[in-house]
């Protein structure tokens, strides 16, 4: 064991070392949390549903029943100072296989890439909400010079007045109506086929940094400008159509894939003893979005869009998805098509809970009443996952409790549109423990995955996310691997051969990581070295 965790500890966490000390997990971490406000509630291991893959690790250094708390824990899963702890903690944050199930492309764009693309275009962006000087001002807004060429894992590390991007603390607005202000921002900015190839390719190369092993970027198809060069100048020489956006999308996705496939094998053909680890190849898929915002014949056109290419033979459409500005329109107005899409067999996630609703008999707020009824309607329409779920009625609480729907959960996007950390100093993870949802979730074992929602937007990434959950709620590596593993049973992923491929390398490899970190005592678990890996 000692032999493998020092093979682990020569995978550097750079930028991180430096930039999650924020998120310290000493041998108490979470005790910081009131005795009142965990009363009654508990996140040990024991609240995470059971895995049977993680539960062979921990059985094998000693039995199950004994990991409800670390003075029970194997001897190899404590440590004997903080130090040793957080370093741990942080190292199996950063290279446990992640899987990503909530992650809009455009909301994905990297903060250095929207400054570029508003410098080019000449758009400017709000100081009230980006911070420093707005882009197209005298000042330029530009980045450090040491910043280019980098993934956000390295460029985005510390914004620009030096404070940490992943720190605990917010350090920007991003209240729900401050993002679709953003958001407009970067429709602004992404306005051309090449911006949108860029973006797409940067997402996908920031989540495979963070080790994420699955994910499905959503994106609403739009007519965006084809730009060419015409005597030598470059201008603007038409417009795509909603089909070649997607198109577009999936073709930097299938490049992507097939890089990902080849650089597996290859760094897989030489590993050594002495460099026992090679990080997962991504799988990329897509959601089609449908805008609730816009028309119920723009809805009809995008489900009909994502059946057309399936039936095609598209492998990387995987489902369709309903969200923008909740505050726009209802789902009931675009349930018809959604049932469409159901009709053709095509998965279905709708963003749900994210405005206040009625709670009581006898509202006469009619946006109350109309988001309570919204929210039941959901529940009733009864799609395969949820985003969210944030502000729901208690008929709705009961009716998930009895019959769960799974759940997109992004906590630092939950904490900020909320405003939940608010009067914590902008504390994120003070605001998360006031989630008016998740605590019991946990508690229940509820059917959970952990998002990002807009990475870009809410400078944060998958390890940062699974951080913040940890520290909020006390979760150990044990607790965290068995939720991380369980939402591998939500993928939208249609082909059983790519899933079982994808549930046994992340199983093989969380198994794996537990093992290095000193999940299971004297090592007693066998270790998924890279020639038991499955083959991509």
């Amino acid at each position: 064991s000692s032999k493998t965790m020092s093979s682990l500890g020569n995978l550097s966490l750079s930028p991180y070392d430096d930039y999650y000390d924020d998120f310290s997990f000493g041998s108490d971490f979470g005790a910081e949390e009131s005795t009142e406000a965990r009363t009654g509630r508990d996140y040990s291991i024991a609240s995470v549903p059971s895995h049977a893959i993680v539960d062979a690790a921990i059985a094998a250094g000693t039995s199950a029943a004994a990991a409800n708390d670390d003075e029970t824990m194997p001897s190899d899963f404590r440590e004997e100072n903080s130090e040793g702890r957080n370093r741990r903690m942080h190292q199996f944050a950063k290279f446990a296989p992640k899987v990503e199930l909530h992650a809009h492309l455009n909301g994905c764009i990297r903060e250095s890439t929207l400054l570029d693309l508003a410098m080019e275009r000449g758009v400017s962006l709000s100081s009230r909400i980006h911070g420093g000087v707005a882009a197209g001002s005298a000042d330029g807004h530009h980045l450090p010079p040491d910043h280019a060429g980098k993934t956000r894992g390295d460029r985005d590390a510390k914004n620009y007045d030096g404070r940490s991007l992943f720190s605990r603390f917010v350090t920007k607005r991003r209240s729900l109506l401050e993002c679709f202000e953003i958001f407009e921002e970067i429709r602004k900015c992404v306005d051309d086929v090449d911006a949108l190839r860029r973006i797409t390719r940067e997402a996908l190369e920031d989540f495979a940094t963070e080790n994420v092993a699955y994910v499905e970027l959503r994106s609403t198809p739009k007519k965006l400008l084809v730009r060419g060069v015409v005597d030598e100048v470059r201008s603007t020489v038409g417009f795509c159509t909603k089909r070649e956006y997607v198109e577009i999308i999936l073709g930097v996705m299938s490049e992507f894939e097939e890089e990902e496939r080849e650089r597996f094998r290859r760094e897989k053909a030489e590993m050594t003893s002495e460099s026992p680890f090679c990080r997962l190849p991504l799988i990329p898929r897509f959601l089609v979005s449908v805008d609730r915002a816009a028309s119920v014949d723009d809805a009809e056109e995008h489900v009909s869009l994502a059946k057309q290419l399936i039936d095609e033979g598209c492998s990387l459409v995987v489902g369709v998805e309903l969200g923008g500005n909740p505050t726009k329109n209802d789902f009931r107005d675009f349930e018809p098509a959604l049932t469409l899409a159901r009709e053709a067999s095509l998965k279905v996630s709708i963003h749900c809970g994210e405005v206040p609703c009625s709670q009581k008999t006898g509202e006469e707020d009619s946006n109350l009443i109309r988001a309570a009824e919204e929210a039941e309607a959901v529940l009733h329409f009864s799609p395969d996952r949820i985003g969210h779920a944030l502000l729901l009625p208690q008929s709705v609480v009961d009716a998930l409790r009895q019959n769960p729907i799974p759940v997109e959960c992004c906590p630092t996007s939950n904490v900020m549109t909320l405003e939940l950390a608010t009067h914590h100093e902008g504390d994120l993870v003070e605001g998360l423990r006031l989630h008016p949802q998740l605590p019991a979730w946990l508690a229940s074992g509820y059917p959970l995955s952990v998002s990002t929602d807009d990475s870009g937007v809410f400078s944060t990434n998958p390890t940062r996310e699974i951080l913040l959950f940890a520290k909020a709620f006390g979760l150990n590596e044990l607790a965290l691997g068995r939720l991380m593993l369980r939402s591998l049973a939500d993928v939208f992923e249609p082909s059983q051969e790519v899933v079982k491929l994808l549930n046994d390398s992340v199983q093989a490899r969380m198994v794996e990581l537990l093992t290095a970190l000193g999940a299971t005592a004297h090592g007693g678990m066998c270790h998924a070295r890279g020639e038991d890996m499955p083959t991509f």
